[in-house]
């Protein structure tokens, strides 16, 4: 929910904020509206705050784990990646 004044506050299902990764599992709810309207606006703020949000139906999870869990180990790969180029780059680059 959001909350606060002036600012954004979102809950996030599952948050790594040392990767700034937000995994989101959607459930039937997530079909309205009104909730995907909600949902774009919360992951434009948390992207563009420098996440990355992984979104996931809730059936897929359940079905296909292996596939989910595959995608979010390259988002790590990934991710891990990056901060250690950014980390190691010299100035300038």
């Amino acid at each position: 929910s959001k909350k606060g004044r002036g600012a954004a506050w979102y809950r996030i299902d599952i948050a790594e904020p040392t990767l700034r990764i937000a995994l989101e599992i959607d459930g039937h709810s997530h079909q309205a509206a009104a909730v995907q309207e909600r949902d774009t606006r919360k992951d434009a703020f948390l992207t563009g705050q420098g996440g990355r949000v992984l979104r996931f139906q809730n059936r897929r999870v359940m079905e296909d784990m292996e596939a989910v869990i595959a995608e979010i180990m390259e988002a790590v790969r990934s991710t891990t990646s990056k901060q250690n180029l950014e980390t190691t780059s010299p100035p300038g680059c």
